[in-house]
C-alpha cells in the first residue's frame, strides 16, 4: 500500500480538523478519493471517541434514515441520539 498523508489543520482550540467524505453506503474507490461537493465535510478528529458522529444538519442533507437511538456520553452529560449507518472516507494526499 502506498504511503499517504492526511491534509488538515489545527484550529484555534488546538483540535485536528480534516476533510472527509460521508456517504449513505460504501462508495466506489473513485467516489471515496474524490467525493462530490455534497459529500465533502470538515471533521474533528477526536482521538478519545468510540464512535464517529455527524450533525443533524448533515444527516438531513444526505437524507440519512435513523436506525434507532443510542445513549452517548458527552462533556455535557449523557444524551439519547439517533444512529445512522454511514461510510466515512478520509481524504488523503499520496506521498
Amino acid at each position: 500500500m502506498p504511503l499517504c498523508a492526511i491534509k488538515g489543520e489545527i484550529d484555534g482550540r488546538y483540535r485536528a480538523i480534516i476533510d472527509v467524505g460521508v456517504f449513505k453506503k460504501k462508495p466506489s474507490r473513485a467516489e471515496a478519493e474524490n467525493p462530490a461537493p455534497e459529500n465533502r465535510f470538515r471533521a474533528l478528529i477526536d482521538t478519545g471517541a468510540g464512535r464517529s458522529a455527524v450533525s443533524k444538519k448533515i444527516a438531513e442533507q444526505l437524507g440519512l434514515v435513523s436506525k434507532g437511538e443510542k445513549r452517548v456520553g458527552t462533556p455535557n452529560g449523557i444524551l439519547k441520539t439517533p444512529t445512522y449507518n454511514i461510510a466515512l472516507a478520509v481524504l488523503r494526499i499520496p506521498l
